[in-house]
C-alpha cells in the first residue's frame, strides 16, 4: 500500500536519528568514537550533534599532525598561493 505524505514525513521524522547515526557509521572514525556512536542505541539530534563535533576535533587532530594547516591560517593561505615556508622572508 502506498503511504499517505503525512505518514511518509512521519516515518522520515520518527525513523532520522537513527539513519544519521547509521550513515555516521560508515567512514573512517577512531575506535573509540566508533565504538562511543555503536553504544547509542535511541539517538537523538543532541546525541549525533555531539558525536559531529567529536569527529570534527579528532579530524582537524589528525589534519594538524599530518602538516595540514587549519583553513584560513597563514599557512593555509601559502598552501593555497602555492609557496613554501622558505619563500616567505624574515621580517
Amino acid at each position: 500500500s502506498t503511504m499517505t505524505d503525512a505518514e511518509l514525513y512521519a516515518h522520515y521524522k520518527r525513523t532520522a536519528a537513527a539513519e544519521d547515526l547509521r550513515f555516521f557509521l560508515r567512514g573512517g572514525k577512531s575506535p573509540a568514537l566508533l565504538a562511543r556512536a555503536r553504544a547509542i542505541t535511541h539517538p537523538t539530534a543532541r546525541d549525533l550533534a555531539l558525536l559531529r563535533e567529536a569527529w570534527r576535533i579528532e579530524r582537524a587532530a589528525d589534519e594538524r599532525a599530518a602538516g595540514i594547516p587549519a583553513i584560513g591560517t597563514e599557512g593555509w593561505h601559502r598552501q593555497t598561493r602555492g609557496e613554501s615556508v622558505d619563500d616567505v622572508g624574515v621580517l
